[in-house]
């Protein structure tokens, strides 16, 4: 389910990400070539230039501001002569008249018309598509980075399971050497290979089959082998387990050819610690890599031990010897 969710997820990213791509430029394109003219007092925006928009649209020309009239020049007023001062009866001092030529004049200036700046709104419109680009691209970057970590995940977990087993076959002997004492004291002791039933049972079945040898007390991994071939890419990921399984189930008498050792049957005596649930379901484990390997197997109860020649009967009749 999390991968499910992340699969999603990731998609939606990607697709967000590939439609930013796309769109990305258009408000660039748009902002280009837009105009801001005045028409009748209006502003219009458009990408077509002024004059165009006003003779399609059957207006007159749209007023252009033209620069300021220079002020007039100031005429200088004619010289007046002076009266000559008489030095015997001083004349007051008269200041002529000032000329209406000489006077200030008030210049009108027409008050300009303020239109906005093209070049400004293309600024806006630039920094606008600029945070709408950064918006998409960081989506798809994450998008991207989100299906990168679900790929690597996948890949780590398909050769985590390929590799660990071999890794760990390869690793657990040196394991245990490093986490045990050499040198110790193990707690080990002498066991019979063969309790008293079961010795009974193997001198009967050397009586009744002199052409074998009899084995006691024999591991599968000693006779069972992998077939590579059957095992094919399997071999890689359950090689360890299935070595495992059979290295930890033996049977009770393993009767081979004596002209060269080739297995002919196994034979299990059951006694009454068969009957519990785990002994059964052991049994059904040892049935199932026997059948499988192709190695016929007689099971008989030790309340009923067949005689030797019972023995050589059930050989027979199953076909692993000759009469």
């Amino acid at each position: 389910m999390h991968l499910r969710t992340s699969r999603l997820s990731s998609g939606f990213f990607m697709r967000l990400g590939m439609a930013a791509v796309v769109f990305v430029w258009c408000p660039h394109g748009l902002a280009a070539d837009t105009r801001r003219c005045e028409i009748k007092g209006r502003a219009v925006i458009t990408n077509m230039s002024c004059d165009q928009l006003a003779s399609e649209a059957g207006l007159p020309l749209p007023r252009r501001e033209k620069p300021l009239s220079a002020p007039p020049p100031v005429i200088p007023a004619p010289a007046i002569p002076q009266p000559v001062m008489q030095p015997p009866r001083p004349q007051p001092v008269v200041t002529p008249p000032v000329s209406n030529l000489t006077r200030a004049q008030p210049v009108l200036v027409p008050k300009p018309v303020v239109v906005p700046s093209s070049a400004l709104q293309r600024s806006v419109d630039t920094l606008v598509s600029t945070v709408f680009s950064f918006v998409m691209v960081m989506v798809f970057l994450f998008g991207l980075i989100a299906w990168l970590k679900r790929r690597a995940r996948q890949a780590v977990q398909t050769r985590l399971a390929t590799w660990a087993p071999l890794a760990r076959g390869a690793l657990e002997p040196v394991l245990e050497k490093v986490a045990g004492n050499e040198e110790e004291a193990l707690p080990y002791r002498q066991a019979p290979v063969m309790s008293r039933y079961e010795l009974e049972m193997f001198e009967r079945i050397k009586v009744a089959l002199p052409e074998c040898e009899v084995f006691p007390q024999v591991p599968l991994a000693s006779f069972i082998r992998i077939d590579a071939k059957r095992a094919g890419a399997r071999l890689a990921t359950n090689s360890y387990r299935w070595q495992n399984r059979i290295g930890q189930q033996r049977v009770d008498f393993l009767v081979c050819l004596r002209k060269d050792m080739s297995t002919v049957a196994a034979i299990e005596l059951d006694d009454p610690s068969h009957e519990s649930a785990d002994a059964q379901r052991r049994d059904a484990k040892k049935n199932k890599s026997l059948s499988d390997a192709n190695v016929a197997l007689i099971r008989w109860r030790v309340e009923a031990m067949p005689v030797a020649g019972e023995i050589r009967q059930a050989f027979m009749r199953m076909g692993l010897i000759l009469g």
